[in-house]
């Protein structure tokens, strides 16, 4: 079973997305990652097509990253071994569509 804190896919990230392939934000730990029975892993940012920020409660950061980013995480879901954890406060800042 393999713990990754603070997956960021936004900011920096997030423009790099559309240049290279999902496997390439795993790096180095891709092979221990594969290796897992289990990998569980803290989201650090909202994946949304939204721009503007939530405004109902204060926050000090917003992170954001476009969907295509749900295929860096996809990458490692193939395999049956993926858990999100969206429980991180900077995944709620940007609204639901209503």
């Amino acid at each position: 079973m393999a713990f990754i804190g603070d997956v960021m896919l936004g900011r920096g990230v997030n423009e790099e997305i559309a240049y290279r392939p999902p496997e390439y934000f795993w790096g180095t730990t891709l092979p221990v990652l594969r290796s897992a029975d289990a990998v569980i892993a803290n989201l650090e940012c909202a994946i949304t097509n939204h721009e503007k920020e939530w405004q109902e409660t204060p926050k000090a950061f917003y992170f954001r990253a476009d969907p295509k980013a749900i295929d860096v995480l996809r990458y490692l879901d193939s395999a049956g071994i993926y858990h999100p954890l969206l429980v991180h406060p900077k995944v709620w800042g940007y609204p639901s569509k209503r």
